[in-house]
């Protein structure tokens, strides 16, 4: 849909500024939204595309690379919204959208597509059965049409679907966390005890798991795997994480009151104190 520009706050030079957004969405919005904040050093004029408006009418998504629409039942591509490209759908990829694929988000990768419901309806008796669409994950070749591999996850709906590299990817629900590679799961992780809090992946494609221990909001769990999936190490933590961040060849892990550098191996090579004021 269009960009919205929700506030805009002057900071000036030198000073310590404090603002608050505060951004309310409906207990039923399914499809949830995306933030950004964006930090300029000089003033600069804030302009509004007509494109963007006229997005948000026709209902055009867009992949990250091009713009997509659908029109009845088939769907159609562009780079600058004036030339559209019929996609042919195989007999599969229509049997799974069917007439609902104005409803999905479909996101381009280097190696495929991940097609993820993102719809929601303001009627509270359809709120549980559209929980039904976040059950199942398909996994698309960017040279075949009908879907290489799919999942079916009965007890959980699936939050998050990151790629780490060609064939691998990490999956996080609610009650569901797995690292798939090809049509199989690689690694499941436990979260029946201790629920996931935190995903990271870094630009190398390194994962950061962050799990409450015991649905502790003061022990967490860290674990960190290479974009192939495998398992680095397993960490617990003290205190309150507020952020983690790695580089492929260190893990950062922000708490309450301190830094903590980890390597690959699991071992501690750095600390540091913050103010509990940053």
């Amino acid at each position: 849909g269009a960009l919205d520009t929700m506030a805009c706050v002057k900071l000036d030079g030198k000073k310590k500024t404090t603002f608050y957004i505060e951004v309310i969405l409906p207990a039923n919005n399914n499809g949830g939204m995306i933030n950004s904040l964006v930090l300029k050093d000089t003033p600069y004029e804030i302009k509004f595309e007509p494109s963007q408006y006229e997005v948000s009418k026709k209902g055009i998504k867009t992949d990250g690379k091009d713009f997509l629409v659908w029109n009845n039942l088939d769907l159609y591509k562009s780079s600058d919204l004036v030339k559209f490209e019929k996609i042919n759908l195989s007999s599969d990829a229509k049997e799974i959208f069917k007439t609902e694929g104005r409803h999905y988000d479909i996101i381009a990768t280097d190696d495929g597509y991940i097609a993820k419901w993102a719809e929601y309806d303001g009627a509270p008796s359809y709120y549980a059965s559209v929980l039904d669409f976040y059950k199942k994950v398909y996994i698309f070749d960017k040279k075949k049409d009908s879907p290489k591999a799919s999942f079916t996850y009965q007890d959980s709906a699936v939050s998050s679907i990151r790629f780490l590299s060609n064939e691998t990817l990490f999956v996080l629900g609610n009650n569901v966390c797995e690292i798939i590679k090809g049509n199989e799961v690689k690694e499941k992780v436990d979260v029946s005890v201790n629920t996931p809090s935190r995903l990271h992946i870094s630009d190398n494609n390194t994962a950061v798991l962050v799990l409450s221990k015991y649905s502790s909001t003061t022990k967490k769990i860290i674990k960190v795997y290479n974009k192939s999936g495998a398992e680095l190490f397993t960490q617990e933590i003290d205190g309150l994480v507020k952020s983690v961040s790695t580089d492929g060849k260190f893990v950062a892990v922000l708490t309450d009151d301190n830094i903590q550098i980890y390597n690959t191996k699991g071992e501690m090579v750095g600390s540091a104190e913050v103010n509990t004021d940053a």
